[in-house]
């Protein structure tokens, strides 16, 4: 996921269009990121206590690729955007949210 994102701003740093299209609809891209780590209720797939790191790095990745221009797949955009509450859905009774590994 940091990877795809440091290709894509790296790419459109320095204009290269080809490498940008790569970063977002490669093999190792943001868009296969979103299909192949997030899951359907928009959890990252390795689990919580690595969510809010790989999250992090979609959000920039997605937002570079959206502001570039690339239309990412409607039903990933909603896993995408679902992962921002999934964290939430975990929440203790007096809400307060569990200390987790990368919180």
């Amino acid at each position: 996921v940091w990877h795809a994102a440091a290709l894509l701003a790296a790419a459109r740093v320095l204009g290269d269009a080809r490498a940008e299209d790569e970063a977002v609809h490669g093999p190792h891209g943001v868009v296969a990121a979103l299909a192949g780590g997030v899951l359907a209720d928009g959890t990252w797939y390795e689990g919580e206590n690595y969510h809010q790191f790989a999250h992090r790095g979609l959000w920039y990745g997605v937002t570079l690729a959206e502001t570039a221009g690339h239309a990412l797949p409607p039903a990933l955009r909603e896993r995408f955007d679902a992962g921002f509450l999934a964290p939430f859905l975990t929440a203790l009774p007096d809400g307060t949210l569990p200390a987790r590994r990368d919180s």
